[in-house]
């Protein structure tokens, strides 16, 4: 039998329950994919049960999640410590950490003071 394909919605946060703003989100093992708008939100159509959605932003861990019945997926990331740790940069209007220049008065900047010396 042939599995039925369906659109799957879902919101990326940070730590923080924030939404993050331009997260990768692919099918994996395909070159289908999207990023998150500003609410943090994605949809992806065609998705399988057998479907693997593969998450991922800089600074941050990347999480596959497989599809099953699932229609909406609220998925958490976590900071990759490992790959940010002592990389930061501060000067008086911006941070910059892992490549990325945020604003310090943006809603971006949420970057935690204990990866940056």
């Amino acid at each position: 039998m042939a599995q039925q394909s369906r659109k799957v919605t879902g919101t990326v946060l940070d730590y923080a329950k924030e939404p993050i703003i331009g997260a990768n989100v692919i099918l994996k093992g395909t070159s289908r994919g999207v990023i998150t708008d500003v609410k943090g939100e994605f949809t992806l159509d065609n998705v399988t049960t057998a479907s693997i959605i593969q998450i991922s932003y800089i600074g941050y861990k990347t999480k596959e999640i497989t599809v099953g019945q699932q229609k909406n997926l609220v998925v958490m990331l976590s900071e990759d410590s490992e790959n940010c740790s002592g990389c930061c940069t501060d000067h008086r209007f911006y941070r910059r950490c892992c490549g990325v220049w945020n604003a310090k008065t943006s809603f971006h900047y949420r970057i935690s003071s204990q990866y940056c010396f």
